[in-house]
């Protein structure tokens, strides 16, 4: 961990070194300050993965016991990109910045199963975030009076958080309804990469929209966390550490299932399989859109 701050901090001395060495030649317009707002993908893995097995979980019973079913579990995938930068223009064609964004992604959803005299409403409110630091690269292409392209790199450290909320309702005939609910939370963080192109538009000597696509690169695979439990009739537990993923096998139906748990040693057992430390990949594209604050 120390390595990877060291890291940070030289990229940091870099950008100030070379913002004081260029405001001592020319000043106009050395600094901007862009700011992106987009819609992107996010690959998402292991937490995707249990919310599309839960979903396969509840089709396999509604074929073994005569149930119906409404709804289904819902993966994540799209959601909001936000960034703020600023760039130091050392020379009219490159650039380089340093800046901080925002990610997040949710889809809550609920799945019903019913029969004549029971039903039950399994619901999922899961959510991942994560707040990037990055430093980057810019090369900025003239090709009209007001039109530029541009190509952008950039190295990043990424602070992620996951939370996924789940809860069971249940109620039969003649009995008093109940309920569990279960909440999961867990952090990590690591360095990803970025890498795009764009194309500005200025539109006045000191402002410019512009429009880019950009593709991320970050795995996190080290995510601390904790589970709770409570439910109708008053019982609460809570248990914490290293969230991990593996496949169990239910018995009845002669499947496996993927599962997560905080626990502090990997899960083992005859009836599980493919146990490993729990990952979130932050990989994905986007299209955004900003503008530019010359200065």
């Amino acid at each position: 961990m120390k390595g990877k701050f060291a890291i940070l901090s030289v990229s940091l001395w870099t950008f100030f070194t070379l913002a004081g060495f260029s405001m001592g030649k020319d000043q106009s317009h050395k600094f901007s300050l862009k700011l992106t707002g987009g819609y992107g993908t996010m690959a998402v893995c292991d937490l995707n993965a249990i919310i599309e097995g839960q979903d396969s979980y509840f089709n396999d019973y509604v074929a073994l016991l005569g149930l119906s079913k409404e709804g289904k579990l819902k993966k994540l995938n799209w959601g909001i990109d936000l960034d703020g930068e600023f760039i130091l223009n050392l020379t009219e064609n490159f650039g380089i910045g340093i800046g901080a964004g925002y990610i997040r992604r949710s889809n809550d959803s609920i799945a019903s199963l019913k029969q004549e005299s029971f039903k039950s409403a399994y619901s999922i409110e899961p959510e991942l975030t994560t707040i990037p630091v990055h430093a980057s690269i810019y090369f900025f292409y003239p090709v009209a009076h007001s039109l530029n392209v541009y190509i952008n790199g950039e190295m990043g450290y990424y602070w992620g958080k996951f939370s996924v909320t789940y809860r069971l309702d249940a109620e039969t005939v003649g009995e008093a309804p109940v309920w569990m609910e279960s909440k999961s939370q867990g952090n990590d963080q690591g360095f990803g990469f970025h890498g795009g192109a764009g194309i500005e538009f200025n539109i006045g000597s000191s402002l410019a929209l512009f429009a880019e696509g950009r593709g991320r690169y970050c795995k996190l695979k080290r995510w601390e966390g904790d589970e709770t439990w409570k439910d109708s009739d008053g019982w609460t537990d809570k248990i914490s550490g290293t969230w991990w993923y593996y496949e169990m096998l239910d018995s009845d139906l002669g499947k496996w299932f993927p599962l997560i748990e905080a626990v502090e040693d990997r899960p083992s057992g005859s009836d599980i399989r493919n146990a490993r430390k729990f990952e979130a990949d932050l990989s994905g594209v986007s299209l955004r859109i900003g503008l530019r604050i010359k200065f």
